[in-house]
């Protein structure tokens, strides 16, 4: 996967917006508010990249696409835990690929 992103042009990734900071704000409240999940778990999320990809998405009305399921688990907080209370949908590659028209080439040997 490192290579593939390595290979995608810059124009491909988008830098957060300066108005993303409410999102940011309103995933921190919920995170830190959240009597469920640990306090470890609080912190990683939040120093982690899934925090401001959720943050992203909610600001810009995106779908968040991962594998990632969710989860009663109280050690760690999961993208689709993040997305649910701010609506923020969530959908796997394989829905994203069977809803849009995306053509896959294999090239084998070089």
């Amino acid at each position: 996967m490192s290579d593939l992103v390595k290979r995608l042009p810059r124009s491909f990734f988008q830098k957060p917006a300066s108005n993303t900071t409410e999102s940011l704000r309103l995933i921190a409240d919920w995170t830190n508010r959240s009597a469920h999940y640990e306090e470890a778990a609080t912190a990683a999320f939040l120093s982690r990249a899934d925090y401001y990809l959720v943050a992203q998405a909610h600001e810009k009305g995106y779908a968040v696409v991962t594998n990632e399921k969710t989860t009663d688990s109280k050690r760690q907080i999961k993208i689709p835990n993040a997305c649910a209370p701010h609506d923020v949908p969530v959908l796997t590659l394989f829905e994203v690929l069977r809803a849009e028209p995306v053509r896959l080439v294999a090239s084998f040997g070089s």
